[in-house]
């Protein structure tokens, strides 16, 4: 009787041993889907971001250039503000939008581009001595979504 205990005992071992594993692996497939579901969520909120500095650079170019510390000389200054900066985000904001919304992320690869040459440029204006405490936030602005969207880009799963 002693023996059947032991062996039985031995049997169910194995068994309880390949639990451990398949807990595992699904905890971290749940953390997985949890960090997509995440990266998805920061992706829509770049997108809004971009969508609101769009918006502001379209409708109320005077105030979004003084946040900027920059001056309108004349009313064409209005006019490339709208133009480059606020159509800019806009198109960015819905290429945002799509990419998400269709599941294609590689979509995001341009955008993660322009918003790290935009970095790269700050680099330029920090060696020119060009970087002031109004570039401060539009600089914390583009690494971040130039790391959101490379991640995304790269991550996200694409629907087939």
């Amino acid at each position: 009787m002693g023996f059947q205990s032991y062996y039985a005992a031995v049997v169910i071992s194995p068994g309880s041993l390949q639990m451990g594993p398949l807990l595992q692996q699904e905890r971290i497939m749940n953390q997985e889907i949890e960090m997509l579901t995440v990266l998805k969520i920061a992706v829509f909120l770049t997108g809004g971001l971009f969508l609101v500095i769009g918006l502001a650079g379209l409708f109320t170019p005077e105030e979004f250039a003084s946040g900027l510390g920059l001056s309108l000389a004349s009313a064409e200054g209005a006019g490339s503000v709208r133009a480059m900066i606020g159509a800019h985000y806009l198109a960015m904001a819905a290429v945002s939008f799509f990419a998400m919304l269709r599941q294609q992320p590689v979509l995001l690869l341009p955008i993660a581009a322009i918003e790290s040459v935009m970095v790269i440029a700050r680099g330029v204006a920090v060696v020119n001595g060009e970087f002031g405490s109004a570039t401060i936030v539009p600089t914390v602005i583009e690494v971040t979504a130039a790391a959101f969207l490379f991640t995304a880009a790269l991550r996200l799963p694409t629907s087939k």
